[in-house]
């Protein structure tokens, strides 16, 4: 379920965790660890694996904000808990300053990137599609993220096998 789980120190703790596809309740094509409600798999399965997740990681399964990812540019500002939403917001990023709260990025062949200003209370998440990677769409979605915290120490974080993927690339 969790392919890896790491800290960033500071004023407030970030905690950053990427997941894989093993360890959760759906089956066939969908096996196991499905996070997806988009895809046709069983929404009843897909809410249990949530809700593992969210157990896992430490939360109640209120206070994990999934987005409906389209390869744009909007990013999700959650700065009140009254917006964590049972449906979707239409969004490739997510940025809170609530404490408490997780923020999930949902990929297939895309890259999850985490940010986090531990200082300031700050975190986001970026779904960077490989269409877009490295291009202008997912760069705008990092600018508009750490925008709203100018002056931060924002910290980046993706998952060591993309890192590895980025090194072999051309600059």
């Amino acid at each position: 379920m969790l392919r890896s789980r790491f800290v960033i120190p500071g004023g407030r703790t970030a905690h950053i965790a990427f997941t894989d596809r093993h360890g959760g309740y759906s089956s066939g094509d969908f096996s196991s660890f499905n996070l997806a409600r988009h895809v046709g798999d069983d929404d009843e399965l897909v809410a249990a694996n949530r809700a593992a997740l969210a157990q896992v990681i430490g939360l109640s399964g209120e206070r994990l904000s999934f987005v409906s990812q389209v390869h744009g540019t909007d990013v999700h500002i959650i700065d009140d808990e009254a917006q964590l939403r049972h449906t979707p917001v239409e969004a490739d990023a997510q940025l809170t300053t609530v404490p408490g709260l997780g923020l999930a990025i949902m990929v297939a062949d895309c890259t999850p990137v985490m940010l986090a200003d531990a200082d300031a209370g700050v975190i986001a998440a970026v779904h960077a599609g490989a269409r877009e990677w490295p291009q202008e769409s997912s760069a705008e979605r990092w600018l508009r993220c750490t925008t709203p915290v100018h002056g931060t120490s924002t910290r980046s974080s993706v998952p060591r096998c993309v890192r590895a993927a980025m090194k072999s690339q051309p600059s």
